[in-house]
C-alpha cells in the first residue's frame, strides 16, 4: 500500500492487518478505532510525507483487547508524531491490550517524535502491556500516561533522548526489567513527571545518559 492519504483506516472490532508493507503515506499508515484488533508482521515506513499529522499506527478512543506485535515501524523521516499512539482512550472493558516484539525507529536526534505513546485511562492494574520491543532514535522511547500500563523486557537504545517517561497522575504504572542504554544523544533514562501515586520501577538497567539515569521531577 503506497501513495495514499491513509494506508488503512478502520472503525470496528476484530480487524486483522498482517503481512502488509505500507509506505509513502501522507498522514497515518494505520488509523483505527475499535477493540480486539490484531496488527502483526507488517512493515511500515515513510509516513506523514506532506503533513505533521502522521503516525505509523494510531488508535483513537476504543482499543481494548488489541494486539500490535512483530511489526517493523520506521518513523525516522519526520520529527513529529509517533510510531504507535493510543490517544485519548476511554476503555469499555478491561481486556488486555498488548504492544510487543516490535522493532521501532524514530527520528534521529528527534525533538518532537515519540516511538510509543500511551494515553490510556483504564481501570485494570495490568490492562496495557508493552514488552519485548526494540526502540532506537526519537525524543521519547516510551511515553506512558494511564492506568494499568506495564512496560517490561524492552530495549531502548542509541539515539533516544528520553528512554521511558511516566506521566501517570493517580494511575498505576509498572516499569521493570528494561534495558535503557544511551547513545551520544541520550539525556535522560527512566523518568517520572507529574504525580505518580501508584508507580513501581524495578530491575531496570539504565546506563550512560548525559543528564540523569533515573529522575523523578514531582512524584509521590
Amino acid at each position: 500500500i503506497t501513495n495514499s492519504t491513509n494506508g488503512i483506516a478502520f472503525w470496528g472490532k476484530y480487524v486483522t492487518i498482517t503481512g502488509c508493507t505500507i509506505h509513502t503515506i501522507t498522514t497515518d499508515a494505520v488509523k483505527a478505532q475499535g477493540r480486539y484488533a490484531t496488527i502483526t508482521n507488517n512493515y511500515i515506513y515513510n509516513v506523514s510525507t506532506t503533513t505533521e499529522n502522521g503516525d505509523c499506527i494510531q488508535f483513537d478512543t476504543e482499543v481494548d483487547g488489541t494486539t500490535i506485535t512483530n511489526n517493523i515501524l520506521d518513523h525516522s523521516t519526520r520529527d513529529f508524531k509517533q510510531a504507535i499512539i493510543f490517544n485519548g482512550i476511554s476503555n469499555v472493558d478491561t481486556a488486555v491490550t498488548t504492544i510487543a516484539n516490535n522493532t521501532i525507529t524514530g527520528y534521529p536526534n528527534g525533538s518532537g517524535n515519540t516511538c510509543i505513546l500511551v494515553a490510556y485511562p483504564g481501570s485494570n492494574a495490568a490492562n496495557m502491556l508493552i514488552y519485548g520491543n526494540r526502540i532506537t532514535n526519537g525524543k521519547n522511547g516510551i511515553w506512558m500516561s494511564g492506568a494499568g500500563t506495564v512496560a517490561y523486557n524492552t530495549i531502548v537504545g542509541a539515539g533516544v533522548q528520553r528512554s521511558i517517561e511516566c506521566n501517570s497522575g493517580a494511575y498505576p504504572l509498572r516499569v521493570y526489567n528494561n534495558t535503557l542504554v544511551a547513545g551520544a544523544y541520550g539525556a535522560e533514562g527512566l523518568g517520572v513527571e507529574a504525580d505518580a501515586a501508584d508507580l513501581v520501577l524495578k530491575n531496570n538497567i539504565v546506563t550512560g545518559f548525559s543528564g540523569t539515569d533515573i529522575y523523578i521531577v514531582t512524584g509521590k
